[in-house]
């Protein structure tokens, strides 16, 4: 009995003890931080986006690329965007304005098959193949018409206000649709080579670069930047392709401007679309933060346990929603400055990154150990292949340029290796010549990130 009593008062010293550090810990948890230098400065970058009206809006159309064909994409675009900016754990999806997309892959002609099949794999060269051998036969069906129809209205845009959806289960553009779209219109414009429509190749190609260049420099989120980043480098793939099509003589003149412009620091930028990922990780953490709304995530059947419901009750307390912010804010805006150097100075900055988060990990602290914890997975190290990724499209221009010039110059393939040895156009971080493959006769940039897309081959 005695040993009972001495074990009891263990139990509830023990209970105390804790209730103790956990009433302290509350009251070091008590108020929440005003918003950093670096919320405010991300505030400044959001607020200053100039206004877009709707039927200007590259997005508000990208938004409404899959409507059916009696249907105005601006229209239900536009009532996306809307329906998007609000979307919450209550919205459901049959709300959406355009609850029944549109598949423009379906009813497409046989012969594009072996492209979407091709196209996806790692090795380029049967990718290649098989987009110059489909061009030969290959008539548009009425629904790669209207992809065509819709992928060229959306060239036409030459401003972007993107969407930052605050909540995570809001659905993403219709990029499937468009990414097809372009490899039709890239084999509509290899189709226009055997004629010698070397106007039309080349205003067609300088579209296609300027929109995706437009589109990487104003995107709000890393998705859609990566998109805007995939659209670039397909068209300098595909491009070339269509350009090996034409006499030595005329290629230069097909070669469209765009190709010669540099990517600028201002394209290159990471401040805009860090800001969008911020703003976007605020909604994220309201809903962590807001029960019901959590519960409502997810689904109609799920029921949390006591226990569950008493944990969260307790930890909400340790996560400090504008302190938890300030340090995304302030993580995602030194992560933008670093990477506001000069090409050659970016590995560089990536083994710095990689440097003081091995030796430097971010401890966690009694004040908001939650938001803390969460912190931890977001060091500038998460995001330093982006700002590769991002600023990889100058590489690939470069490859594909100097392929076009060897060409127009009738460099035969068997002495392509020394002139690309001595080239003027190098690789943009180390200013390395570019690999010569001579058993597959074409010019490899690799870029350094860890990516599956980190090779980019253009065949000569």
């Amino acid at each position: 009995m005695k040993a009972a009593k001495v074990l009891g008062r263990i139990v509830l010293g023990f209970f105390g003890l804790v209730a103790l550090l956990y009433l302290v810990v509350l009251a070091v948890n008590w108020k929440d931080q005003p918003p950093s230098a670096a919320a405010r400065r991300f505030e400044e970058i959001i607020a200053a986006r100039p206004q877009v009206p709707a039927r200007e809006n590259a997005i508000v159309y990208l938004l409404g690329f899959n409507a059916h064909a009696d249907q105005d994409p601006h229209e239900i675009g536009a009532r996306r965007l809307v329906w998007l900016e609000t979307y919450t754990a209550n919205t459901k999806p049959e709300s959406d304005p355009l609850p029944d997309p549109l598949d423009l892959k379906s009813q497409g002609s046989p012969l594009i098959e072996p492209i979407n099949k091709e196209c996806g794999n790692d090795d380029r060269k049967s990718c290649a193949d098989a987009f110059a051998t489909i061009a030969r036969e290959w008539q548009p069906t009425e629904m790669e018409s209207l992809a065509l129809q819709r992928y060229r209205t959306l060239l036409g845009h030459r401003a972007w206000r993107d969407v930052v959806p605050l909540h995570m289960a809001a659905p993403l553009p219709a990029y499937g649709s468009v990414m097809h779209a372009q490899r039709l219109y890239h084999l509509s414009l290899l189709q226009l080579a055997a004629p010698g429509k070397v106007d039309a190749i080349r205003d067609g190609l300088s579209a296609d670069l300027a929109y995706w260049r437009g589109a990487a420099r104003t995107s709000e989120l890393l998705i859609s930047r990566m998109i805007a980043v995939a659209g670039m480098r397909n068209h300098f793939f595909f491009a070339n392709l269509v350009l090996r099509r034409l006499p030595a003589d005329q290629v230069m003149l097909a070669v469209s401007p765009e190709w010669q412009r540099e990517f600028s620091a201002d394209e290159r930028a990471m401040h805009l679309v860090m800001a969008g990922e911020w703003k976007f990780s605020q909604g994220v953490l309201h809903s962590v933060l807001d029960s019901e709304e959590m519960v409502e995530s997810m689904g109609e059947d799920y029921e949390p346990s006591t226990i569950g419901r008493w944990l969260n009750y307790l930890a909400r307390p340790m996560l400090k929603e504008q302190d938890t912010t300030n340090g995304i804010a302030d993580r995602y805006l030194r992560f933008s400055e670093q990477f506001s150097v000069p090409l050659n100075q970016y590995p560089a900055v990536k083994l710095a990154i990689e440097k003081r988060a091995s030796e430097h990990p971010q401890p966690i602290s009694i004040y908001n150990p939650v938001g803390d914890y969460y912190l931890r997975e977001i060091e500038a190290v998460t995001y330093t292949d982006y700002a590769f990724r991002a600023a990889n499209p100058e590489g690939i221009r470069r490859a594909a340029l100097l392929v076009a010039q060897l060409r127009a110059r009738g460099v035969k393939a068997d002495a392509a290796a020394e002139e690309v040895a001595r080239a003027g156009l190098r690789e943009p971080y180390t200013n390395a010549p570019f690999e010569w493959d001579s058993k597959r006769q074409s010019i490899v940039y690799t870029s350094p990130e860890d990516h599956h897309w980190r090779r980019h081959e253009f065949f000569y």
